[in-house]
């Protein structure tokens, strides 16, 4: 063969080993670009991902897509008797994968493959070959079913712990050149920065939304505190109120009922020696006045030493009967009651016998007063309920202008030219006590209905 023969082969072959070297430089030129790509948008991920998951999501998919690996997944490194890896975010061909690999880091057969090494010694790890590695025995069958071929793990380490680990599958044996390897491994760091910063952007939500609802607990804890506070010295007062108006009861019960019995008998006694008709109307004044004075004091007296209920059996329906009947005899008015009483017939409620006659006679009195002399009248109507017994009394009077309505029970507020304004007060008392409720509704002109509700309890 001629020398120049020989030459040109020479030239060819070095030619074609020159041309595949340049061909790999630029394919591995090509590779870190992307890893380098991969690497920017994953920490651009970083800043717009709104939680944890999301950021792990874009990472594996910034892989997958700018690398061209065929799978990747990230797990954790769990912290329990198992020392199990929990997957926590994949992208690419899976296939469910995960679900039959039975990842441990612990020093086990299924610890000891490339996720479980990276994870327990902190330290990257390839597997070159999935089809000749022992260590990864365990995985080939179904790896090779979706055409793994080697793998890169890269532990994700914070703060000198180690959270878990990134794991990057391809399709050709050894792909991992070793500018390559230091990219991912950047990559890496920078991806167990961003999930340490995301989970301390969490926690520091949560302590916000922590302390924002304490700080709201407080406040309301405080407000509460504070209402009831105000309401224990209100009540304070007003046992001081109660207990000033007992003593002036008691005042006024020895200092004027004494005189008042004086001028009812001079009264007496005038009528029966004079025996002066002109003087009789007078007369009947004065035994009217007597009586009505001696009524306020008997008021007065109930309410400043009303106390506890005496618990007893009662039968409702014949208190309410019993006062519906004493209000008919008066007779100073044609006053007509219609009564419906039939729902509460027979029922039996532990009640004070006493104060439930004076929380009925008061209502039907006030009901009494305030019809007109001509057409008055007053309905009494009941309801049977399931706990309860509902006592419902309406009349057709003058009702009570609504810039008063929200004051009728307090005590000494009456819109009547006499009384001393405790009926209702005494009845809201007696009702509470009873644990029931009572209610008014009313206007100018049309009337006014009140509701007593009361426990069935026995």
């Amino acid at each position: 063969m001629a020398e120049h023969e020989k030459g040109a082969r020479w030239n060819i072959s070095e030619r074609k080993a020159a041309e595949n070297i340049l061909r790999k430089n630029e394919e591995e030129l090509r590779k870190l670009n992307r890893t380098l790509t991969a690497h920017s948008r994953s920490d651009q991920a970083m800043m717009r991902a709104a939680n944890e998951e999301e950021y792990l999501d874009a990472v594996c998919n910034v892989i997958i897509r700018d690398c061209g690996y065929l799978m990747v997944w990230i797990g954790f490194a769990e912290q329990n008797e198992a020392k199990t890896v929990r997957a926590a975010a994949q992208a690419g061909f899976e296939k469910g994968y995960l679900k039959t690999v039975d990842i441990t880091w612990a020093d086990t057969a299924r610890g000891r493959g490339p996720t479980g090494t990276a994870i327990r010694t902190g330290k990257t790890c390839i597997c070159r070959n999935m089809l000749t590695d022992p260590d990864f025995k365990p995985w080939r069958r179904e790896a090779k079913k979706r055409g793994y071929m080697s793998s890169i793990v890269l532990p994700l380490t914070a703060n000198n712990l180690t959270l878990g680990a990134i794991s990057i599958y391809s399709k050709e044996p050894d792909p991992f050149s070793e500018k390559e390897v230091r990219l991912l491994s950047e990559l890496a760091d920078d991806l167990a920065f961003g999930i340490t910063a995301m989970r301390l952007r969490a926690e520091r939500a949560e302590a916000e939304a922590v302390l924002k609802r304490d700080k709201e607990t407080f406040e309301r804890l405080v407000h509460e505190r504070t209402k009831q506070l105000v309401e224990a010295q209100m009540e304070l007062e007003r046992t001081k109120r109660l207990s000033d108006i007992g003593t002036l009861a008691a005042t006024v019960a020895h200092e004027l009922r004494n005189p008042l019995a004086a001028i009812a008998i001079a009264g007496h006694n005038i009528k029966r020696k004079a025996k002066n008709p002109d003087l009789d109307k007078h007369l009947v004044t004065i035994d009217k006045k007597v009586n009505e004075s001696d009524q306020i004091i008997n008021n007065l007296l109930f309410y400043s030493r009303l106390k506890p209920p005496q618990h007893e059996a009662v039968n409702i329906f014949e208190i309410i009967k019993e006062c519906a009947e004493n209000v008919e005899k008066k007779g100073t008015k044609a006053v007509r009651i219609a009564r419906s009483l039939d729902g509460i017939r027979g029922i039996i409620i532990k009640a004070d016998p006493i104060q439930m006659r004076e929380v009925f006679n008061n209502i039907l009195n006030n009901a009494y007063d305030a019809v007109l002399q001509e057409k008055g009248l007053i309905r009494i109507s009941v309801e049977n309920e399931e706990k309860f017994i509902r006592v419902i009394v309406e009349d057709n009077g003058g009702g009570i202008d609504k810039s008063f309505i929200d004051r009728v029970f307090d005590p000494f507020f009456t819109t009547k030219a006499k009384g001393t304004g405790l009926g209702l007060s005494v009845c809201r008392q007696i009702v509470a006590m009873h644990e029931g409720e009572i209610g008014i509704k009313s206007g100018s002109d049309k009337g006014t209905s009140v509701m007593v509700r009361l426990p069935k309890k026995i």
